[in-house]
């Protein structure tokens, strides 16, 4: 692999929305793939096009822009409000004036809100409290299904036995469905494809005979093996795949699952400041079905949420369980037309 890179090949690896600009016209050159997810339009789209297409003259990019461009250097604007699409958010925004480069680098950083904060307390709770229930309601099962057993054995009313018996195992493996065993696995040495467990997970799903599904991979070819078992690793994406299957449309339906390395140094843009220095493997996971409504995206993560009359809500719990126990982070976008699962699992 070569190991010249072009700034332009370089930020698409920059895990935050980033775009260039030409310093003289100010049209857009450049949009990575976060700043397409960001702006909810595709860089073919977005190049050639005037800076003040996606931020209008009065805009507060507009005011950073002109003073980034008066002298050489990295200019920070910290807890800025930006608006894009009539949205506000809160956003730290780096802007690189480089003497090399004709062309400005602006890199756009979400910064994490309080409902966010607020999300992982409750997981943290739930995840402790069913730490404590599992482990408190086992042993009375255990004995109630021992006892019926005995019963079972000397004939007393079988058809009851068997009822008390079938519902301990439900229980029990309601309990269970809580409990992944990933702490044992956290120690072990075994390393993992991923692309190799996605074409896995992926050939399951075809078996259900899902003509009308368009399943599209964009896989980084250079990929390492991963820290994570491969048991966690299907946890993770047969519940992220059967997620989009679920709320599918039945019309033009696809799944896409991406991946991308993205190396630790240039997270952030180069000059900027970081105490990160971990690589991570991207996947992605989006579908264009009938997506998560605004008020339930801060919700898809607790247990037993679930806007299906057959659904469970222990899924994506426990998907976020394992991701955040192995140092990864999860999070979910969506509106009308487009849902995505982005996930970050640390590598070597």
């Amino acid at each position: 692999m070569s190991s010249k890179f072009s700034p332009i090949q370089i930020i698409d690896y920059i895990n935050d929305p980033v775009f260039t600009i030409n310093k003289k016209t100010l049209i857009i050159q450049y949009v990575n793939y976060e700043g397409e997810a960001f702006f909810k339009k595709s860089n073919e789209f977005l190049i050639k096009k005037h800076l003040n297409f996606i931020f209008p003259q009065t805009s507060v990019m507009n005011d950073f822009v002109k003073k980034s461009l008066s002298q050489f250097g990295n200019y920070i604007f910290k807890d800025v409000e930006l608006s894009v699409e009539k949205k506000s958010k809160k956003v730290n925004i780096d802007i690189i004036n480089s003497e090399k480069l004709d062309f400005l680098i602006i890199c756009i950083k979400i910064k994490k809100n309080l409902i966010t904060q607020n999300i992982d307390d409750d997981l943290f709770f739930f995840d402790n409290l069913f730490s404590i229930l599992s482990h408190e309601l086992k042993n009375p099962l255990s004995s109630i299904k021992m006892a019926s057993q005995l019963l079972e054995k000397k004939k007393i009313d079988n058809e009851l036995t068997e009822i008390i018996i079938n519902e301990c195992n439900r229980i029990r493996d309601l309990i269970d469905s809580f409990q992944v065993n990933i702490n044992a696995e956290k120690l072990t040495e075994e390393k993992s494809n991923v692309h190799e467990i996605i074409r896995y997970v992926i050939k399951k799903l075809k078996l259900k005979d899902l003509k009308k599904v368009q399943i599209i991979e964009e896989f980084d070819p250079s990929l390492p093996l991963i820290n994570l078992s491969k048991n966690n690793l299907i946890i993770i994406l047969d519940n992220l795949i059967e997620n989009s299957v679920n709320f599918r449309n039945h019309v033009n339906s696809y799944i896409k699952i991406k991946t991308r390395f993205v190396f630790g140094g240039l997270k952030r843009i180069p000059g900027i400041k970081s105490n990160s220095k971990n690589n991570y493997i991207k996947i992605i996971v989006e579908d264009n079905g009938s997506g998560i409504s605004k008020s339930d995206l801060k919700s898809v993560f607790y247990p037993f949420f679930t806007t299906r009359k057959e659904g469970k809500g222990i899924g994506l719990f426990l998907v976020n369980k394992i991701i955040k126990h192995f140092g990864g982070i999860i999070s979910v976008s969506s509106d009308t037309k487009i849902t995505q699962f982005k996930i970050l699992l640390p590598v070597d």
